[in-house]
């Protein structure tokens, strides 16, 4: 059975019960030794905008990035991204409407025409994809690494251990 999680510590709250046997997704923040991952996806992110917004038509600029509004896509509620710490360290700010939906941040920006910074297959997947406009961000950001998430009980489980490998060389072919 498939379930979302809430946020990235989600996972061992799900784990640790045994309502789920793994989890893809961000690491944990909450380091322990019962639970083990191994990475097996990396994302880049990209700058979406509406494909007819007048922004669209050149390149995306530091000062066009900071003139438009901004959805953050923040699970736990947070006010505050990779961007916005990547914004700070050059004393900058960007103005923000938050959604805890990652998934969903295409169709908003089409519909609204504002501006995301987005992992770029959710961008590419999305229904909204084809009227979108992709720019590289216009400041440096680190890629999103996803783990393949387990609980160490586990480990020794021939079925849990193949089942792993599965996901992990599924996600390699990404």
């Amino acid at each position: 059975m498939e379930r979302a999680l809430n946020d990235r510590d989600h996972a061992v709250d799900m784990l640790d019960p045994r309502i789920i046997d793994v989890a893809i997704g961000v690491a944990p923040t909450r380091a322990d030794s019962r639970i083990l991952s191994i990475p097996v996806l990396q994302h880049e992110f990209v700058t979406i905008l509406p494909s007819d917004h007048p922004d669209a038509q050149r390149a995306m600029t530091l000062e066009t990035y900071l003139s438009l509004a901004h959805v953050l896509v923040s699970p736990e509620g947070e006010c505050r991204g990779l961007v916005d710490e990547a914004l700070a360290q050059q004393g900058k700010t960007r103005q923000l409407a938050l959604t805890p939906q990652m998934f969903a941040v295409p169709a908003v920006v089409t519909r609204t025409r504002i501006t995301a910074t987005v992992m770029r297959r959710v961008a590419l997947s999305s229904e909204a994809g084809r009227q979108l406009a992709l720019f590289p961000p216009p400041l440096n950001l680190p890629s999103v690494v996803f783990h393949l998430i387990w609980h160490r009980r586990s480990e020794s489980s021939l079925a849990q251990a193949r089942f792993g490998d599965s996901i992990a060389a599924s996600a390699a072919t990404l």
